[in-house]
Order: C-alpha cells, then structure tokens, then sequence
C-alpha cells in the first residue's frame, strides 16, 4: 500500500507537470512539438501550410475542437455513436461485448470477470491489459495499473486535445481471440472525404506482420519493413463490409482512420482513430506521407488532391521486401 500511495504521489505530478509544460510549448509557439516532431519523422514540421499527413495531423490536434472528437476517442461513449450511425443490430453484431466499467478498479472487480478479457483505460490509447483464456493473472497488480491509468491524463505533451475531457474510466470487453489463442488481425481503414483510400494490416501472434493495400487490394509496397509482410496474403471476405462500414462512420469527415479487429469467426469495430501515431510516423516509403496528406483536404489548407496520383506512383515504384528476408 505505502508502494501505491508514492506512486499516487508520482504520478499526481507528473499529470500536472505534463500539463503545466503543454500550457506553456502552446504558449511559446509549440517549440517541443517542432523539436519531437523533427527528431521522430526526420522532417521540419509546417502548423501554417502543412502538407504532408503528419503535417496535417499535428495541425488537427492544435487547431480543431470539434466536439464529436472527445466522443470519438472515448471508448465508452464511442459505442453510442457507432449505434446511431450503424444502428442497434448492427451495431450489436460489430462491437466487443461490454462487461462492467468502473471509476475504482479493484483486484477483485476485476477477478469477477474471470479470463479471456480486454482491460481497457476509457480515456486514453494503448493503455490496455489482456488476460488470455485459461490464464491466472496477478489481478492486484492488473488494479494497481489500471489505477495508475486513472490518475493520468492521455497525450498532454503531445497536444492530443480530444483526450482531456473524457471521464476517467476503466472498462472491461471480452477478448477476441482465436480458438488456438492467437490474437486477430488488425485492419485499419484510412477514409478520406468519405470514401477508403489506404487499408493497412497487421497481425502479431509472436512476429509482427504487416502490410498495406489499396481499397483493389493492389499491395502497397513497404521497402523498409522491420516486421514480417503480408503482401501475399488474399483480401478477407469481409473486406466489403468493413469498407462500407467505415465510410458510414467516416461520413462527414475530411479524415478518419477506422480500425477493425478480426479473428477467424468474429469481426469487431474497434477503435476510431483521429490522431494516428499522434502525428509522430516515420513510415516506409517517406512519400507514404506525402501521399496520404494530398488526397486529405481542408478548407484551410490549399488543395493538392492532384498532387496524389503522382505520390501513388512513386510508392507503386518502390519494391516490397519479400517476407522470406526478414
């Protein structure tokens, strides 16, 4: 318990020093955001003409305070909006089953639940824990990090505004998995104007695979690839609804990335995505960026839509390493 209560303390600080330090980078003209922005994606970072997509992402966190974004990042009420666009049933049939969510998170709450369970932070992203299905996990330690979580603010430092306002909360899913254990793959779809321009797969059970495509499925090649690729692998058969379902709950956005889980029996809207990678990708090849920041328009922005066939080329150019080399 004294453990516990020094690291109330800690973590206490650190929530108003994160806070305090975000107020004043705002103040100055966000000196740490260019800095981080640079050494993470190796490029000088442009907030009054941003053109590439972690350009413009950065710009999204500073400048807009759409109210329906706090609803977007907030894993509880995101479940409401995904029901109003889809409707009940479908919305039923697409989102993980909701067991309990708590302000106080104990090791016995979370003991209730038994295994094959996702714990999950409500207001925040990656803050999660898994118990496996015939797993006996130390439940007071699982409790005391998700206490952690609620004592913390998600993404101050980097300017991630939809976060703060969400109520702290800790909610349990049931765990999709498949029947041998292995965790489902992850489908995440970019959706511009509307429409599914760039879907990226990854897959981890004990090496990481990943590979991204074109809406056709044609593969877009990934030269430095640190993970194994998937380039080869067949468009699943629920591809068609995936993409019409994030276009339905993309609709009225300039941009939004939906991410869906699936296993071999089961698909699962998991997560809408405003800020991906926090704005902070270094992705293979670099046009990637420039690409994905063309086809993204804004009123604010000049449009360079017609800049995107000629960066599609050029990715289309590029090579994928072949999966037998890494």
């Amino acid at each position: 318990m004294k453990g516990e209560w020094r690291e109330f303390l800690r973590d206490n600080f650190r929530d108003l020093a994160e806070g305090a330090l975000a107020s004043r980078d705002r103040r100055r003209g966000l000196p740490w955001l260019q800095k981080e922005f640079l050494r993470r994606t190796t490029r000088e970072l442009h907030l009054q003409d941003p053109v590439t997509m972690d350009e413009k992402i950065q710009w999204r966190k500073v400048n807009v305070r759409d109210p329906l974004f706090p609803a977007m990042c907030d894993k509880l009420r995101m479940r409401d909006l995904v029901r109003d666009r889809l409707g009940n049933d479908e919305a039923s049939e697409l989102l993980p089953r909701l067991l309990g969510h708590s302000d106080r998170p104990t090791a016995d709450w979370l003991a209730g639940f038994g295994d094959g369970i996702a714990i999950k932070a409500n207001h925040g992203s990656g803050w999660n824990a898994f118990v496996q299905k015939g797993e006996t996990p130390d439940w007071e330690q699982l409790a005391r990090t998700a206490r952690r979580w609620m004592r913390r603010r998600y993404g101050l430092q980097k300017q991630e505004w939809a976060y703060w306002s969400i109520p702290r909360r800790v909610l349990v899913e049931n765990l999709l998995c498949g029947p041998d254990g292995t965790f489902p793959m992850d489908f995440k779809f970019e959706v511009f104007d509307g429409k599914v321009r760039c879907i990226q797969v990854e897959c981890n059970n004990g090496e990481i695979n990943l590979a991204r495509f074109l809406p056709d499925w044609t593969n877009l090649p990934i030269p430095e690839n640190p993970y194994r690729s998937r380039a080869d692998m067949d468009p699943p058969a629920e591809l068609p609804r995936m993409m019409a379902v994030a276009e339905r709950m993309a609709a009225g956005m300039d941009y939004l990335r939906v991410d869906f889980l699936k296993s071999q029996d089961h698909l699962v809207l998991n997560e809408l995505t405003l800020y991906r990678v926090s704005g902070f990708a270094k992705p293979s090849p670099p046009e990637m960026s420039d690409w994905l920041g063309a086809l993204w328009r804004n009123p604010a922005w000049p449009d360079r839509s017609d800049e995107a066939d000629r960066w599609l080329a050029s990715i289309l150019a590029h090579k994928d390493k072949p999966a037998h080399d890494q």
